[in-house]
């Protein structure tokens, strides 16, 4: 199978649908009182829609390459240059914000076990495990979880992507279908993985939703068909169908296996022209990544400030105080922090690999 790569698109409507989806986490994570049901229940789903839509760019932007004579390292190289130098920044403040929590008698009854140990874990992109099985994988930044089975599926592509024609990408789906239908049926959701005695519940959810977007890729690069369509639309169904009460866990898997592919082969053909969409576009990971941070340095100053929970406010003023601090620190740390060193990094890895040619494949 040959792979048409079309050398320097990027596909900035993708990445705008990951910006709003994004922020419809936030809007999962802000603080509300116990009997409070999120303005966005089923918006846990967006993990299933990053994965696809990572697939469908990995499979852009390496596929042809790793074909090519790619290195495993280099691949590698590059994937942690995208994503741990923000992590990293998360991961720091977040654990500073949790050592401060725990002096705090409002805030420390709240927090989950944490160590040193399990703090070095996460720097090294992998799950801290404790004795409490509801912990989570990564409790300075919670939605990291995703990104350690992000990282994965990103391995397990490049080692196959040398070979991957349609009869191997169809047995991967097919493997993944059912590990995802089992996570369904043995959670009655797919709100899982995030948590010690959850997480190879994030197996079937990744793989299938990864492939997923290799597979829409695949399909996008052999049909010429424009949607002369604004992005609004597919914003406002990805919107519409994270809104519904929540419901047995046939929505959520339909939502993975249809809906999500169909939304992004459709996204993907359409053309950004919009200042607002692009800025929302390049900082859509910075969204996903530093609300975690962000909360818990409003539950600080609520909690220091006016001696009270932040879940004490009403839900929308939450939601929407959450959402504008998470937007203006995404792009703060995009623009003054994640570019300039990853940029750096780029930069360094070149003059490494005009060093040692060894690190760039023939």
């Amino acid at each position: 199978m040959t792979v048409v790569m079309a050398v320097g698109v990027r596909y900035e409507s993708l990445d705008l649908l990951r910006g709003l989806a994004a922020l419809a986490v936030v809007t999962l994570h802000a603080p509300r009182a116990v009997d409070a049901a999120p303005l966005l229940p089923h918006a846990y789903l967006a993990v299933d829609l990053f994965f696809g839509l990572s697939g469908f760019v990995i499979a852009h932007a390496y596929w042809q390459r790793l074909r090519d004579g790619m290195s495993l390292q280099r691949f590698l190289l590059q994937r942690l240059i995208r994503l741990y130098p923000l992590y990293l920044l998360a991961t720091v403040v977040g654990v500073l914000v949790f050592w401060h929590h725990l002096q705090s008698p409002v805030l420390a009854p709240d927090l989950p076990d944490y160590s040193i140990t399990g703090f070095f874990t996460n720097l090294l992109f992998l799950p801290a495990f404790s004795g409490n099985a509801i912990n989570p994988l990564f409790p300075a930044v919670f939605p990291a979880w995703s990104l350690f089975w992000e990282l994965i599926a990103n391995l397990i592509f490049a080692i196959i992507a040398p070979r991957l024609n349609w009869r191997l990408l169809c047995g991967v789906l097919a493997v993944s279908l059912v590990l995802l239908l089992g996570t369904g049926v043995t959670y009655g959701t797919l709100n899982v993985g995030a948590t010690c005695e959850q997480i190879w519940a994030g197996e079937g959810r990744v793989l299938w939703s990864f492939f997923a977007g290799v597979a829409v890729y695949r399909l996008h690069q052999t049909t010429g068909l424009k949607l002369g369509i604004p992005i609004a639309i597919p914003g406002i169904a990805l919107i519409g169908v994270f809104a519904p009460p929540l419901m047995a866990w046939g929505y959520d898997v339909a939502l993975a296996l249809i809906a999500f592919p169909l939304l992004i082969f459709a996204a993907a053909r359409i053309d950004l022209n919009s200042v607002t969409a692009r800025w929302l576009a390049s900082i859509s990971y910075a969204v996903y990544i530093v609300q975690a941070p962000v909360l818990s340095l409003l539950e600080m100053l609520f909690a220091g400030v006016f001696a009270m929970e932040i879940s004490a406010l009403p839900l929308p003023l939450t939601t929407a105080l959450l959402v504008t601090a998470t937007l203006a620190a995404s792009t703060l740390a995009t623009r003054q922090y994640d570019e300039p060193v990853r940029a750096w990094l780029r930069t360094a890895l070149r003059a490494r690999e005009r060093r040692t040619p060894a690190l760039i494949a023939s």
